[in-house]
C-alpha cells in the first residue's frame, strides 16, 4: 500500500502547481487557507487526479467483486459483476462527496496542516452501503441514480505516528463538495466535526481494510492503529485536530472568502485546533462528473 496523495497523483510540486495558496491566516487554534486552481494546469494534472480517484476507489471495487471466489472474470460478467458501473453510474452529487474525501486527503499529506506530517493510510468508500444498494438496483432496472444519503462516520482519517511507531495525533477529517456556496452546508460541516469523540468513529472499519493488505506499510499501521484502538487511556501528548476541505464551484462576490479566516464560525463547539481548507474550482460538478467518468 502506497501513500494516497503523493503516490498516487504524483508528488508535492505538482498539486501545488495546480492549487495555489492565495491567502492564509493563521493562529494557535485557527487556520485558513484559501486555494485557487491555476486553470491552465488543470489539463496537465486531469489524468492524474483521474488514476488516482480510481485507484483510491479500487479498494471498494476488490471487496465487491470478494464474493466472486470461485475464479470468474468480473471483466466478462456485464452487470452480474457486483462492481459493474461502481462508481459511475451514481448520482452526480454522491460522486462530489466522494471527491471531497479524496482531496481532503490529497491536502492532509500534501499541505501538511499545523505543520504536522499526516498519513492517510486509506480511504473509507467500502462502507457505503446505500450506493452499494443503489448500484444493485441500477443493474436490475436499468433505471439512473437518485440521491442518496451520504456515507456515515468519519469522512477521511490521517494519523502521525511518533519513532516508536505510536498514533500521537489524529486528523478528523470533514469534506463539503458543492456546486455553489452553502451557508447551512458550511454551518453543518462545522457542527460535525465538533464531536467529543478522540478517537476516529471508524477505526474498527480502518483497520478491517488495512489488515488485509500484507506490505510492509500496511502491517506496521495495522499495528499502530490496533494499539490506539486499544488503548484504556490515551498518553497526555495525543491530540486530535480537525479539519475541513470546502469546495466550492462558485467563488463570491464581495469578500475573498466563504469561510471565516480570523477565527472559526460559531457552529464549530469542538475547543480543539481547526484548520479550515477552501477551494474554489471553476465548473466544479462538470469537473467532478469528468473526473468519474459519470454516464450520462
Amino acid at each position: 500500500m502506497v501513500l494516497f496523495a503523493i503516490d498516487l497523483i504524483g508528488n508535492m510540486k505538482t498539486v501545488k502547481q495546480w492549487l495555489t495558496v492565495s491567502q492564509e491566516k493563521k493562529s494557535d487554534s485557527y487556520r485558513h487557507r484559501l486555494f485557487v486552481e491555476n486553470s491552465s494546469e488543470r489539463a496537465q494534472i486531469f489524468p492524474r487526479l483521474q488514476e488516482a480517484v480510481q485507484k483510491a476507489h479500487s479498494d471498494t471495487v476488490e471487496d465487491l467483486r470478494s464474493i466472486l471466489d470461485d475464479g470468474l472474470d468480473p471483466l466478462g460478467l456485464g452487470k452480474d459483476d457486483p462492481a459493474h458501473g461502481y462508481p459511475e453510474l451514481l448520482h452526480i452529487t454522491t460522486l462530489q462527496g466522494y471527491f471531497g474525501e479524496f482531496l481532503a486527503g490529497v491536502l492532509a499529506q500534501e499541505f501538511k496542516p499545523f505543520d504536522i506530517e499526516w498519513h492517510v493510510p486509506a480511504y473509507l468508500f467500502r462502507f457505503h452501503k446505500a450506493a452499494f444498494d443503489q448500484i444493485a438496483r441500477i443493474n436490475q432496472t436499468g433505471k439512473i441514480a437518485t440521491k442518496i444519503p451520504g456515507r456515515l462516520g468519519d469522512d477521511c482519517l490521517a494519523f502521525s505516528r511518533n519513532d516508536d511507531g505510536d498514533v500521537v495525533q489524529y486528523l478528523c477529517c470533514e469534506a463539503k463538495c458543492l456546486k455553489k456556496h452553502n451557508s447551512g452546508t458550511a454551518a453543518k460541516a462545522h457542527e460535525q466535526l465538533s464531536g467529543a469523540e478522540l478517537k476516529p468513529i471508524d477505526l474498527r472499519s480502518l483497520i478491517k481494510i488495512i489488515q488485509t493488505r500484507d506490505d510492509d506499510f500496511s502491517k506496521s499501521w495495522c499495528g499502530s492503529l490496533k494499539k490506539l484502538l486499544l488503548s484504556q487511556q490515551l498518553p497526555s501528548s495525543y491530540e486530535r485536530i480537525d479539519f475541513l476541505t470546502y469546495i466550492s464551484g462558485e467563488p463570491p462576490k464581495k469578500n475573498s472568502t466563504w469561510l471565516s479566516t480570523e477565527t472559526h464560525a460559531v457552529e464549530y463547539t469542538g475547543g480543539r485546533k481547526l484548520e479550515a481548507a477552501e477551494i474554489h474550482l471553476v465548473d466544479v460538478v462538470d469537473f467532478v462528473a469528468e473526473i468519474y467518468k459519470k454516464r450520462k
